[in-house]
């Protein structure tokens, strides 16, 4: 299974305003997430990140998967740059499509490009994870974690002025696509956007290296998007006591993955997680015991509810698949099947939160399918 993109084009604006309209400058297609990167003059003498809210015309909801600032002192010097993201809940993006950005205050030069990304099996990928880097060189860089296979890293360059910008071409893993670039304006009036991604073919860090003419203030943004784990191919699915494994046999061998996939009951703990991280367990609540039970390194179906100081639900919630770390103890968040972002990762808000072990509806619905596969290929009775 594998995550690709396809670039949908770029747009640019050089008038003072506190409204954005873009018009999509291509049709998308049906399937996958529509992806906005944008550079913005960081909102004039202020130095901040302009960004208020996004929508569009058709009503799809739309997340800020990630940001960068690059704030240094001086009237409108700097950039601030995001990434926009929506499965397109109300609509395929058409050419007359348009989305509107509204800021705060009045903000000059505005770029963006277009991406759509989409899966093999037809889930609408997943933001797994993201990171950012600033500073004023010849030389923008920024650097992942160690990442796996098949895992989609896009790479986007927010640069003052328009000096043109040139690409990664680094072949680590992988072949960076040409980039999408575009600029405005000119000197601390300008901005320039690159993008580009990449479909790793092994497991490691990766940089994302681009370059400008001359020393520029940049940010750069890194991120990472997956397939939601899914069942395995049926032509190898085996079905192993106790545990369900939707996508870890590690081999046509049909190994167990040592990632098992644990199922337990009454797991509950609170966390204080906010934005999109990686949530620190605090101890298990009253009458339930605590996610140690799934073991180290374990991967395991999760949700997470925000609540108040009741214990009542507040209104944000996730469920996804997660790897449990008893260092910290940990949960990380690394597909999301269902929340309130559209399906995509939470941007919690300050404030507690229950995280619950749970058999989630995807994985329920799979178990039927892969027993009576397994009996078929076993040539066993379906009980």
């Amino acid at each position: 299974m594998s995550v690709t993109s396809v670039d949908r084009g770029t747009v640019s604006n050089n008038t003072t305003t506190t409204s954005w309209a873009i018009t999509c400058p291509t049709s998308f297609v049906a399937g996958g997430v529509a992806v906005l990167c944008t550079a913005m003059d960081n909102s004039e003498a202020t130095g901040l990140d302009p960004f208020v809210s996004i929508s569009d015309s058709l009503g799809n909801t739309w997340t800020s998967v990630a940001n960068v600032l690059n704030n240094p002192a001086g009237v409108s010097s700097g950039t601030a740059g995001r990434i926009f993201t929506t499965p397109m809940n109300g609509g395929v993006l058409t050419n007359t499509t348009v989305i509107t950005i509204t800021l705060s205050p009045t903000t000059v030069s505005k770029v963006a490009t277009l991406l759509q990304l989409t899966s093999s099996n037809g889930v609408v990928p997943a933001l797994v994870a993201s990171g950012t880097n600033t500073g004023n060189s010849t030389a923008p860089t920024v650097t992942t974690a160690s990442i796996g296979a098949t895992t989609l890293l896009l790479g986007m360059t927010a640069v003052e002025a328009s000096a043109a910008v040139t690409g990664d071409s680094d072949t680590t893993n992988g072949v960076w696509t040409s980039q999408q670039y575009i600029s405005v304006g000119s000197g601390v009036a300008g901005q320039g956007i690159s993008t580009q991604t990449k479909a790793t073919t092994g497991t490691g860090a990766q940089t994302y290296n681009t370059s400008t003419a001359a020393a520029q203030d940049w940010g750069v943004i890194w991120a990472l998007f997956n397939e939601s784990p899914q069942a395995p191919a049926m032509s190898t699915t085996t079905i192993y006591a106790g545990t369900f494994l939707p996508t870890v046999l590690a081999n046509e061998n049909n190994t167990p993955s040592p990632r098992n996939f644990q199922v337990f009951d009454r797991v509950q703990e609170t966390t204080t997680v906010t934005g999109t991280g990686t949530a620190t367990l605090l101890g298990a609540v009253t009458g339930y015991q605590s996610f140690a039970v799934v073991a180290n390194e374990n991967l395991c179906a999760y949700a997470i509810v925000a609540v108040d100081g009741s214990g009542s639900p507040t209104g944000q919630w996730e469920v996804g698949i997660g790897v449990y770390s008893t260092t910290g103890p940990t949960l990380t968040r690394d597909s999301i099947r269902a929340s309130t972002s559209s399906n995509q990762r939470v941007v919690f808000a300050a404030g507690t939160k229950r995280v619950l072990l749970v058999n989630d509806a995807q994985e329920i619905r799979y178990k039927p399918i892969l027993g009576v596969v397994d009996a078929m290929n076993n040539n066993t009775q379906v009980i």
